[in-house]
């Protein structure tokens, strides 16, 4: 949000903030408004909030809150994921949005070889086509429509479940470009750059030591994966380049991390995850939320799964159905197994049939 206010000062900006801040935060003053996403009107919100891991929670908020923005008025909208900074002016982005309904970054701008390296086509087809961390949104009735059915999508299918053909909100916008009209896809070198374009892009600095992507000036990054922790450490992602070998990352990282630090990343790391726990202090189970998120038969008449003191007995309730969960699991590994077998036996005969019918 520094980063943006230093390329459009005057522009209104909104944060979406998962959780409540401790007693006593302050925003130092600074004029952007800040969401709860408690306030956004999310039915059953206890249940919402709940079923969700918070990276999984983080991802379902967006089009809540985008709706409630455009609901205030405003004719255009970007949206930015909290990992990205911004380093230049994003006014042709608005431009764009005169003539579209919708912005989407790919992640894939050209084709990759297939030499087992990553990333690899196979992974987008698994993450999703297009980038979540940012898109465009023109206020109508295309936007209207869109962030309805995306909405609706993540109401309980915002989870990390790439066997499942699902990854949060992201998977969902590979369905968008067919069902609504005037989306505009922006290949420009420079917008929404993160570790899946390293190897599809060329890095330069420019004499005055802007960083350039394909030779245009870099206008934003999106920091997805790095940590202060283990800057460079995003070899699970890809390892096709060297990371040492790009012009000005290293900068680049050492200034974001810098930025962090100075906003206070310390801080606010130390206040954990504010629906981590119930409200009597007992840490959430991750099958307790899926439970809630399934809609366990032992769950269904709970309208806070976070108050114990609303609902007696509410901890044995989550620990039963912690063990069906548990049993339910077990049985699909077996099943599914047992499946396997027979697919193969089932291959096998009809192998050995059309043997015989060929040479008998």
């Amino acid at each position: 949000m520094a980063s943006l206010r230093q390329v459009h000062p005057d522009l209104p900006v909104f944060v979406c903030l998962v959780d409540r801040p401790p007693q006593g935060a302050e925003t130092a003053g600074d004029p952007a408004r800040y969401l709860l996403a408690e306030e956004l009107g999310i039915p059953g919100w206890p249940r919402f909030a709940f079923q969700y891991l918070p990276f999984e929670l983080t991802c379902a908020l967006k089009p809540h809150a985008l709706r409630y923005v455009l609901a205030l008025g405003f004719e255009q909208v970007l949206y930015l994921d909290a990992d990205i900074q911004v380093y230049q002016s994003l006014e042709t982005l608005y431009g764009r949005l005169q003539d579209c309904n919708l912005i989407l970054t790919p992640h894939l701008l050209s084709p990759l070889p297939d030499d087992r390296k990553r990333p690899n086509e196979s992974m987008f087809l698994l993450s999703g086509v297009f980038n979540g961390g940012f898109l465009g949104l023109r206020n109508g009735e295309v936007a209207t429509a869109f962030l309805r059915w995306w909405a609706d999508k993540v109401r309980r299918s915002c989870i990390i479940d790439q066997a499942g053909g699902l990854f949060v909100d992201q998977r969902w916008l590979d369905l968008a470009i067919g069902l609504f009209e005037g989306i505009h896809i922006e290949r420009r070198p420079g917008f929404n750059v993160g570790h899946w374009t390293f190897s599809q892009s060329r890095f330069s600095l420019a004499d005055d030591g802007q960083v350039l992507v394909d030779g245009q000036p870099l206008v934003f990054f999106h920091f997805s994966s790095f940590s202060p922790a283990s800057p460079l450490d995003i070899s699970f992602h890809q390892d096709r380049v060297a990371l040492d070998g790009l012009p000005g990352l290293g900068r680049l990282l050492a200034d974001y991390f810098q930025r962090l630090d100075a906003c206070g990343r310390r801080e606010c790391e130390a206040w954990g995850y504010g629906y981590a726990t119930l409200t009597d202090g007992t840490p959430i189970q991750p099958l307790w939320r899926e439970a809630v998120r399934i809609g366990h038969r032992l769950l269904a008449d709970v309208v806070d799964p976070f108050d114990p003191a609303r609902m007696p007995g509410l901890i044995r309730r989550f620990r039963r159905a912690n063990r069906h969960l548990r049993v339910r699991r077990a049985k699909q590994i077996v099943k599914t197994g047992w499946e396997l077998w027979r697919l193969r036996t089932r291959q096998q005969r009809g192998e050995r049939r059309a043997l015989r019918d060929r040479y008998v």
